[in-house]
């Protein structure tokens, strides 16, 4: 949860316990104060309940968003220096924090090798610190076309998989997007001459007994056996409204069902026009039993 002096608030729904974190500061003077539309999604590495002290808050933020992350115990956000930014999407994946922009460029960043300092007394509080240290990493990879939105989904074997979704853009009264296809990607790494291993992404044309949920607020791969009327071989995806206009009304309606082998769209659920100006709906992953 977002406050309006941009300082972020973890709220646990079922024990209230709540986790303040510091402000976000501001790089940009005069930028329009709305903390949904400045800070887009905010991660965590693990459950603060379990890891209270081990933990690790991400966010990704600005209008043109780039990243921050902070550790538990620290006072204040550590800023990415970010060549390719805007970043599409931020993911946790095997104790790293990877970020992806929309021509599928992919950003490592080892936040264990972080050593910023909880004393911030001497700091300009009308300053932000960039860094680029040894612990961020560029994978510059294949395809580097442009999609509107990429997601980073981990996939049930521990991969990473690239999901990128393609837009209509509907001219009228209000302009909005209706999606129109996803392509799906696997990182593997190649042997290059020197006998590196170059990271690569491999199209995917097909994903047996498994689906995957895409939206504005967090990704999943899921066995589509585990849940009833679940399809698999399908991307489910909600309205994603990173680039709305924070005073224009919400109308969540691109929601569907991509089916991966014959590339046609259907719906999953039929929102009722009384509730088609609530905010996008999000994925809750149920535990399996």
């Amino acid at each position: 949860m977002a406050e309006k002096d941009l300082s972020v608030k973890l709220v646990n729904p079922f024990s209230g316990e709540i986790i303040h974190l510091p402000p976000i500061m501001v790089a940009i003077p005069g930028f329009h104060t709305v903390p949904e539309c400045y800070i887009h999604r905010v991660i965590l590495s693990c459950d603060p309940c379990l890891y209270p002290y081990s933990y690790v808050v991400a966010a990704m933020y600005n209008s043109a968003p780039v990243v921050a992350f902070i550790k538990s115990g620290e006072q204040s956000w550590t800023y990415v220096y970010n060549k390719f930014r805007p970043v599409n999407y931020i993911l946790f994946h095997k104790e790293q924090l990877y970020a992806v922009n929309s021509r599928n460029q992919v950003l490592v960043i080892d936040y264990e090798g972080n050593d910023s300092s909880d004393d911030t007394e001497d700091e300009d509080e009308d300053e932000v610190e960039y860094y680029e240290g040894p612990c961020v990493e560029y994978l510059i990879s294949q395809p580097t076309e442009y999609s509107h939105v990429s997601y980073l989904v981990e996939s049930l074997d521990g991969g990473l998989l690239l999901v990128r979704r393609r837009y209509l853009e509907i001219i009228d009264d209000i302009n909005y997007k209706v999606t129109v296809g996803f392509k799906v990607y696997r990182m593997t790494r190649k042997h290059s001459s020197d006998e590196e291993e170059e990271p690569e992404w491999v199209e995917i044309k097909s994903l047996p007994n498994i689906a995957l949920f895409v939206g504005d607020n967090h990704s999943i791969c899921i066995p589509a056996f585990g849940f009833r009327n679940c399809q698999s071989n399908c991307i489910y995806f909600t309205d994603d409204c990173t680039e709305r206009d924070p005073d224009a009304p919400y109308e969540a309606t691109d929601m569907g069902i991509f089916h991966l082998e014959s590339g046609q769209i259907g719906k999953h659920y039929e929102l009722p026009q009384s509730l088609s100006y609530l905010p996008p709906a999000e994925w809750i992953l149920p535990k399996l039993q």
